[in-house]
């Protein structure tokens, strides 16, 4: 057997410490590299999509703004709607055309609402330019 002299050994422990230092080297790269290319395609993704999103959150907004529109203006022309068309909401209807405000049954089976009451109307009487239609009670 070769017995490794003092210079042998300060070699192989270089060689080693240096095949060491180029792994870690060659990780911390590798993770690097990927951090770029990753940072780079979702900014671009960003960019891309950034419009396509703006642009359908806006149609959906609108769509929802010109439904809104649609049944105030509806309600607003208190000249064309009688009494009957009011009877015959159901209550989903009533719900939506209150915005969500209607409160639960009360004792004489009406719909309470808390911010459509004008000062003088009962419970339960939707009121459009200050003329009460009760809701119907489906």
């Amino acid at each position: 057997m070769r017995h490794e002299g003092k210079r042998g050994r300060l070699v192989r422990m270089a060689g080693f410490r240096l095949s060491v230092l180029g792994t870690l080297l060659f990780t911390i790269g590798t993770i690097v590299v990927f951090a770029v290319i990753y940072r780079t395609t979702a900014e671009t993704a960003h960019r891309m999509l950034a419009p396509i999103i703006a642009s359908t959150r806006a149609d959906v907004l609108s769509d929802a703004l010109e439904d809104h529109l649609t049944l105030a203006g509806e309600i607003q022309q208190t000249d064309r709607l009688t009494k009957h068309s009011f009877y015959a909401l159901t209550n989903a209807q009533g719900r939506q055309l209150a915005g969500n405000l209607v409160m639960p049954r009360d004792p004489l089976g009406w719909h309470s609402l808390t911010r459509f009451n004008e000062p003088g109307l009962p419970p339960g009487v939707l009121s459009v330019d200050g003329i009460g239609y009760p809701l119907a009670d489906g």
